[in-house]
């Protein structure tokens, strides 16, 4: 992000201050740069260190959720009048971030993300109207523009466990990584990365899961390098051999344009086609339900074209005992 100060067109002073993942506070003279200006200009605008440095750049980590940075300003100018402080390249900057201007002066701030200049008075009789003490800078996280973690579940599938989430306002800069504990939860192992598609819904599948008690986590780091987790989720496996069960469930022809077929094995079946049914459910990469239909057969057909293309998953619940019989993906050309 880039302030001037100016009095008009030809006559300005400017700064700059950036985020950069490690950067600290006070001056580092491998990436910020000192203030060489001297006495008489006509405006001058600088930034003062914690440790006492002038500076025209400043580069500083972003703020954890918990805290706000603060940059103090100093604004200085040769002649009584009006000025403007002018803001720009704020693009670089999630929009998770506020930024805020504060001139303590006149008890006013000023929302820089929305607004990019604030025009003031400089009086050289009223020494409180200019100097160090009048102007500061103020980034903080917004709560409600954070990531949020909206339901992180396990379930036991044909193909061993099924690892899911959804979330809301994540970004590219947002990582995932499924862990998984096999000692009681004393220690967890990645089994699964992701980098945020901005998608909303995850899953993974894990096609080698323990015998016996499985404990899975979502670990998510933020832009500001902060590690947040999920609940943990517990599972039970009981398969000695570690083998996985085939689906009993099959979809063709897939990848699909027009139909899809779905058959049930006929040893899955419980009960004639006259007094058994089952509730088949279509859902979209993103989560939403696109379609549902009830069947007494173990022989189905569905009509696709008017789904977009992609990745869809499909769900086959036993109407007698409200089981899963089993689940299936489908591309959708």
């Amino acid at each position: 992000m880039i302030l001037n100060i100016a009095r008009d067109s030809a006559t300005k002073s400017e700064i700059l201050i950036g985020f950069n993942p490690g950067s600290g506070k006070n001056y580092n003279q491998q990436e910020d740069d000192r203030d060489l200006s001297g006495p008489g200009a006509p405006v001058d605008l600088w930034i003062m260190s914690p440790d006492g440095v002038k500076l025209v750049s400043k580069w500083m980590s972003l703020p954890k959720v918990t805290r706000a940075d603060t940059v103090f300003l100093t604004a200085k100018a040769a002649l009584s009048g009006r000025y403007t402080i002018n803001r720009s390249k704020l693009t670089t900057i999630p929009v998770l971030y506020q930024i805020w201007l504060i001139d303590k002066y006149k008890k006013d701030s000023l929302d820089l993300r929305h607004n990019d200049n604030y025009t003031f008075d400089i009086d050289l009789n009223d020494t409180a109207s200019f100097g160090s003490n009048r102007f500061l800078v103020i980034t903080r996280q917004d709560p409600a523009l954070g990531v949020h973690l909206l339901n992180f579940t396990g379930t036991k599938a044909w193909e061993g466990a099924e690892i899911e989430w959804k979330t809301e306002n994540e970004a590219d800069y947002t990582g995932f990584t499924v862990e998984r504990s096999i000692d009681d939860g004393s220690t967890f192992t990645a089994i699964g990365v992701f980098l945020s598609s901005g998608m909303g819904s995850y899953s993974l599948p894990d096609k080698t899961p323990p015998v016996g008690a499985g404990y899975y986590r979502l670990k998510i780091q933020l832009v500001d390098s902060s590690i947040a987790y999920s609940k943990v989720v517990k599972l039970m496996f009981s398969n000695l051999n570690n083998s996985v069960t085939s689906n009993p469930i099959s979809i063709y022809p897939n990848p699909a344009s027009n139909m899809i077929n779905l058959e049930i094995e006929k040893t899955n079946a419980v009960g004639t086609a006259k007094n058994h049914s089952y509730t088949i459910t279509l859902i979209s990469n993103t989560g939403y339900i696109v379609k549902t239909a009830t069947t007494t057969s173990q022989n189905w057909q569905a009509d696709i074209t008017g789904l977009i293309s992609g990745n869809y998953v499909v769900h086959v619940l036993d109407n007698n005992n409200k089981a899963l019989v089993g689940k299936g993906t489908f591309i959708k050309l």
